[in-house]
């Protein structure tokens, strides 16, 4: 009777967990999406061929993740390979949206067209462990983070070497979660200032438990990337 109740207690617990995990990566996913087409809003005209084909391609990962939606609601549950396989496919239209396919990404003018290949960036100037306090443009969950989940900043004050700004305020520091002998970090790759883009390394461990939501404040260190550092 006992072991009959137990079955029973878990069955109920199932029913009320399993369908709130898949809204909540259905929630993840449309957020995604909305990030995704911010990203791509933000595209200048000389970026009109990157932004048909991103639009596209968003487009399609929106249409799949519709029609998880819709099984979702009959009580099929969506299976964590395809919520991750469409997720992959909007997380990297965005990432494409932010790169060094664009006019912004080249460090080309307004005016400019993008061509049709990305071009070599160079590392930023600075010296290892330069520290900075930068401001997170989304919400970051280190309990579910994956390694590789794209994490945007902006500098939130100048970055200076020995009195000289390297990095102004409002400068957009780009990285992604990592994981680094089983701790969740924050490792920045690229850093945009006005219409030129650098490399850079760096980053921070996250809290293991703290939600860090859009606007959290954080101290990093930036240093060159890692190849740049390997040849000092």
């Amino acid at each position: 009777m006992r072991r009959t109740l137990l079955l029973a207690s878990l069955a109920a617990l199932l029913s009320v967990v399993t369908p709130l995990s898949a809204e909540d990566a259905l929630d993840g996913l449309r957020n995604a999406v909305f990030q995704a087409r911010s990203a791509i809003a933000s595209l200048r005209t000389g970026d009109f061929r990157l932004r048909g084909e991103l639009t596209l391609d968003l487009d399609a990962a929106q249409q799949a993740l519709d029609a998880l939606a819709a099984r979702a609601a009959t009580g099929a549950m969506p299976a964590p390979a395809e919520v991750a396989a469409i997720r992959q496919r909007i997380e990297e239209a965005r990432r494409r949206a932010r790169s060094t396919e664009t006019v912004t990404g080249q460090g080309l003018g307004p005016s400019a067209v993008a061509g049709p290949a990305p071009t070599t960036l160079q590392p930023l100037d600075l010296p290892a462990g330069t520290p900075a306090r930068i401001q997170l443009l989304q919400r970051v969950d280190p309990a579910t983070s994956q390694p590789g989940d794209i994490v945007e900043a902006v500098v939130v004050d100048a970055v200076t070497v020995q009195g000289r700004i390297v990095a102004p305020v409002g400068a957009l520091l780009r990285g992604a979660v990592a994981d680094v002998a089983g701790h969740t970090r924050l490792a920045l790759n690229q850093i945009q200032i006005g219409y030129a883009s650098f490399l850079v390394g760096g980053g921070t461990a996250l809290p293991s438990e703290a939600v860090l939501s859009a606007g959290s404040i954080l101290r990093v260190e930036l240093s060159p990337p890692a190849r740049a550092t390997d040849r000092r």
